[in-house]
């Protein structure tokens, strides 16, 4: 006698008419909320705020003060604020009945990158250029120096510049060692191919390669903690397992 066939392909269409019948809810209901006027925004929340002005950002958004809360899409967030390069992203989220909640996550400087005239020009843990319109206290990293010409320099962009991707590619391993190195580091800059790096409290010289860095910053900052190092004096690190102290000429 032959096996009976069991009857799975109703489960299989009862299970794909609950899912349609889901979405149709789904689907109804927010085309209920998106005209229903008890869910008119009348108020704008901002959050997460370092250094721009909230208000700056409530100028912006403006014109949302009226609409749907279920019309306001992430696009349209998206697409109002993408021209402000200290803003990462904005998260929107609803309040009901009438409230809009944008949570902000700020670019912010990582370090400062010279132009050949001497500007300066904050930049972010992404490469970002941000713009020098405003000096905030909390945005203190180190100074790279390079020769990029300062007509070369758009803001929202990335440098074009081997020099900066080397100091990044560097202090991403530093950071892994200790995320707190970078607070001591006023300034780098390039000389005859090697890294220096100034220390910020003594101003002397550290000099650097871009091999075994790891190794070497463990080496330093055990040195570093031991004793202090006055101005005039150069940590050198350039060389396999040793590291020289020298009190550069005057």
């Amino acid at each position: 006698m032959g096996k009976k066939r069991r009857g799975t392909s109703r489960y299989f269409f009862a299970f794909f008419g609950i899912i349609i019948i889901l979405i149709g809810l789904y689907a109804g209901l927010r085309f209920v909320f998106a005209h229903w006027e008890l869910f008119t925004v009348s108020n704008i929340e901002i959050e997460g705020t370092v250094n721009i002005e909230e208000d700056f950002i409530m100028t912006m958004s403006r014109e949302f003060i009226g609409q749907n809360l279920f019309s306001i899409s992430q696009d349209d967030i998206d697409k109002r604020l993408h021209n402000i390069v200290r803003i990462k992203n904005a998260k929107l989220s609803r309040k009901l009945p009438g409230t809009l909640k944008l949570s902000v996550t700020e670019r912010r400087g990582k370090f400062y990158i010279k132009a050949d005239n001497g500007s300066l020009y904050p930049i972010d843990e992404e490469q970002i250029i941000l713009d020098n319109a405003n000096f905030y206290l909390n945005e203190t990293g180190p100074i790279i120096s390079t020769t990029i010409p300062e007509e070369q320099i758009s803001i929202g962009k990335t440098p074009q510049d081997p020099f900066v991707d080397l100091v990044y590619d560097i202090f991403s391993t530093i950071d892994n060692l200790d995320n707190t190195f970078i607070e001591t580091i006023s300034e780098i800059y390039q000389k005859d191919g090697d890294i220096c790096l100034v220390e910020n409290n003594s101003g002397y010289r550290v000099m650097l390669e871009d091999d075994n860095v790891k190794e070497k910053i463990r080496q330093y900052l055990f040195l570093s903690r031991q004793r202090f190092i006055d101005r005039g004096y150069t940590v050198d690190l350039r060389f396999s397992n040793q590291l020289i102290i020298r009190r550069e000429d005057k």
